[in-house]
């Protein structure tokens, strides 16, 4: 998975671009699992996007529910007030990276206003009828033996990840974003789904990128070898980038060039072929 980073462009005659600005709020978590609705706190687990003192959504888990000897127990998102997430039906829509998130829904997707919460994902497991408590998760003895699973299902099933879509209103309207959820790892181990970042487009009706970073900041690219245009950009140790071009601004697809970039440092620098008389370029992190 490839999450944007870094914009430079390149135009003919070489007038060069000035550093990126950025117009979207990343917040790297902290990442926090969905607490169980049988957690002793019973807490809930919420994120106030703009950081303005009042939470936008709420994310739990619900009380399990039963028939014959199997048992469910749901995890959900609750859009708080106004604020809306996409769902289908009863179940939030997790998408891919690079999903537009904006006023009209991807496929038969719709914004939802569910306050008591759309289903993100469910645990359950089925027990034979022997013994008294079929119900080891609620009463933790007497508990017999698990005959099918246990398992996730639903929209975010085990060892998935994807992006939840999400608008809300602050002061100056309507803004949308994403909330990035996980469900890795081995399924026997029973994991808790996990909310790991977020972000939101600071200005108002204007649509998001499931996934979108922001911005990096670039240092003015100069050309240090002929038919050579060298970048330089703030970067992870370890993390993996990607480079790419197109050669006109509208063409949908870019086109990597030469293979991922290790970061070894806090700052990268690579440099780019010029090819014709003008050319876009982008960095990429890869995931």
């Amino acid at each position: 998975m490839k999450t944007t980073s870094i914009v430079c462009v390149l135009w003919s005659g070489l007038a060069l671009s000035s550093a990126a600005q950025s117009t979207i709020a990343y917040y790297d978590g902290p990442a926090f699992p969905i607490p169980s609705y049988y957690a002793l706190d019973e807490d809930t687990g919420t994120i106030d996007f703009d950081k303005d003192g009042v939470a936008d959504f709420s994310l739990f888990g619900g009380v399990a529910m039963t028939t014959g000897f199997s048992i469910t127990e749901p995890y959900y998102i609750a859009a708080l007030n106004t604020n809306n997430v996409l769902c289908r039906g009863y179940n939030v829509v997790v998408m891919p990276w690079g999903t537009l998130i904006g006023s009209a829904p991807p496929g038969s997707a719709g914004w939802s206003n569910n306050i008591d919460g759309a289903i993100l994902t469910e645990f359950g497991e089925t027990f034979d009828s022997g013994g008294v408590g079929i119900f080891p998760i609620l009463l933790g003895s007497n508990s017999v033996a698990s005959t099918a699973g246990p398992a996730w299902g639903g929209p975010l099933s085990s060892g998935q990840e994807g992006y939840l879509g999400v608008r809300f209103y602050a002061g100056d309207g309507l803004h949308y974003g994403w909330i990035h959820a996980s469900l890795a790892g081995d399924s026997t181990l029973v994991p808790s789904p996990t909310i790991t970042d977020w972000a939101y487009e600071t200005r108002s009706n204007t649509p998001i990128l499931a996934g979108a970073l922001p911005l990096a900041a670039l240092s003015e690219p100069q050309i240090v070898r002929p038919q050579n245009l060298r970048l330089v950009w703030p970067s992870e140790i370890g993390r993996a980038y990607q480079l790419q071009f197109k050669n006109q601004v509208d063409a949908p697809d870019w086109s990597d060039l030469g293979l991922t970039i290790i970061a070894t440092a806090t700052s990268t620098a690579v440099d780019a072929p010029i090819s014709g008389s003008a050319g876009f370029y982008r960095v990429v992190r890869v995931e």
